[in-house]
């Protein structure tokens, strides 16, 4: 478990969940990236899930303000971060392995989203070499 996390769950009031989240393989990375969906699937009890995205949007705020250049997102993390398909595929890919399914949804959304901000510009082979190294840097 992620000391960071086990210590701020129990600093927000959490504690019971330090385990939960262990077992999801939530770290300081995938809790940036975590949305709705996740929470709902983590914490069944409504007011724990307000404290939650409450503690979560202060710290976020902190975070961006005190280290956001100390942890920049990459594109294909930023990428992730904008579709709850994305989150979906970082959270259950967290442990390093993707199986062909979430592999070809991930390629899907990558590419999807690299064409949706520049129509106009097709990928080239430096650009998926250089995709290819960002998933490998989050998914080894």
């Amino acid at each position: 478990m992620d000391q960071y996390i086990s210590d701020l769950l129990c600093k927000w009031g959490l504690i019971e969940y330090v385990n939960i989240f262990a077992d999801a393989r939530i770290d300081i990375t995938t809790l940036q990236l975590i949305g709705d969906t996740e929470i709902t699937a983590l914490i069944s009890t409504i007011g724990d899930r307000l404290r939650l995205k409450s503690n979560l949007e202060i710290w976020k705020k902190e975070l961006g303000t005190s280290a956001s250049s100390e942890l920049p997102l990459s594109p294909v993390l930023e990428i992730l971060n904008q579709k709850p398909q994305g989150r979906a595929i970082f959270i259950k890919g967290n442990n390093g392995r993707l199986n062909y399914d979430l592999r070809k949804q991930l390629a899907n959304i990558i590419i999807k989203t690299k064409l949706d901000i520049e129509p106009s510009k097709a990928l080239q082979g430096p650009d998926f070499l250089k995709l290819a190294h960002e998933i490998y840097e989050i998914f080894p």
